[in-house]
């Protein structure tokens, strides 16, 4: 018997390969496709392979006198509708909009909006999360936490069986999810970082607060590649809509203990397995919390309900393999440089300038 095709209806629900039902605004954003290579438009599977910063805002808060005051770039703005209609849309309904770090202070100053900067960096070997909310007259938070060690008691705090069944719950999404009141997942922050890698490669690559500016080439092959998976995607989405209403409303419903799983359309049985809340001192995970004034030394992370079916057919649009090569192409044109050459160039500038002041001398 034929398995179930995954549902995948951006924004709403997405059923990924392993059965688990993705649900909130951002699931199905982010670019899954054959022949799409991995690396386009910064495409990643999460956040912690990243290196990268990120600022953000949110896209229903935005107005034309916002945008043009703070001279915010909307991705879809560089496209022609007319033309690319499925990338346009794609963009347009992106729920956050990354923009330039050189704005942060502006525009938490003005505090007409909240900002957010979320950022994956390397000290002493380790990897850090870091998070800070300011602006929007809420109250600011700062976090920064070890990816590994919070990973390590996420772990601890699971039962056995659990660990061996469903694969991790990224403790980095927890995070997002918990100290932003819902405004950010994982999968929004990656799909405006997406955006974002499409216009300005090397985006936030180390802290940096811009990235090179893409040339047209680069924008046009991005663009073809994203009309292409959502050209696949949408028409078959609209086709989805009511089954993925109606999986949506059957999960609602309170789970009583001892009652047997809820069956969902077309799925089948629906397996509920709930990650137990997480508490943890921030000192054992390499980390500070600081809200408005108060500076708790605990981190808690309340528990997480997934939900998981048997078996799907896990369908991906595919991008046409000449699109795909010449991609690949373009992407390698636009790789950042190694870092020792960035460590040489810095030298180099040292040198000259130790060499002219030697000359003034």
């Amino acid at each position: 018997m034929a398995r179930p095709a995954r549902v995948w209806l951006p924004g709403k629900l997405f059923v990924d390969d392993d059965g688990e039902l993705v649900t909130g605004r951002g699931a199905g954003l982010l670019v899954e496709a054959d022949g799409f290579p991995r690396q386009a438009l910064g495409s990643v599977g999460k956040l912690v392979d990243l290196r990268h910063t990120m600022w953000l805002v949110e896209r229903a808060k935005l107005d034309d006198t916002l945008v043009r005051e703070f001279a915010l770039v909307l991705p879809e703005r560089l496209l022609d509708r007319d033309v690319q209609p499925f990338a346009h849309r794609w963009l347009a309904e992106l729920p956050l909009v990354c923009f330039s770090g050189v704005k942060w202070d502006r525009i938490v100053r003005d505090e007409r909006l909240g900002a957010y900067r979320v950022a994956i960096v390397e000290r002493d070997a380790r990897v850090f999360f870091e998070l800070e909310v300011a602006g929007g007259k809420r109250r600011s938070l700062s976090l920064s936490v070890e990816v590994a060690a919070l990973e390590a008691a996420a772990r601890a705090s699971e039962a056995p069986d659990m660990r061996s069944t469903i694969r991790e719950t990224s403790i980095v999404d927890r995070l997002l999810r918990e100290f932003t009141r819902g405004v950010l997942d994982e999968a929004s922050v990656l799909a405006a970082f997406q955006a974002a890698s499409l216009l300005e490669p090397g985006y936030g690559y180390r802290g940096a607060l811009d990235g090179s500016p893409a040339t047209i080439e680069q924008v046009q092959y991005g663009a073809r590649a994203l009309e292409a998976a959502f050209a696949a995607i949408e028409p078959r989405a609209l086709t989805q809509r009511e089954l993925a209403e109606a999986i949506l409303e059957s999960l609602v419903a309170p789970v009583l203990e001892g009652a047997p799983p809820p069956r969902v359309p077309t799925f089948g049985e629906a397996m509920r397995i709930v990650v137990p809340e997480l508490r943890v001192s921030l000192a054992s995970v390499g980390g500070s919390l600081r809200e408005g004034s108060e500076a708790p030394d605990e981190l808690v992370l309340p528990e997480v309900e997934r939900w998981f079916v048997a078996e799907v057919e896990p369908w991906r649009p595919e991008i046409p393999p000449a699109l795909a090569a010449q991609l690949q192409r373009v992407l390698k044109e636009r790789e950042a440089p190694p870092e020792w050459l960035v460590l040489v160039a810095v030298g180099l500038l040292v040198l000259l300038a130790l060499v002219s002041l030697l000359l003034r001398g």
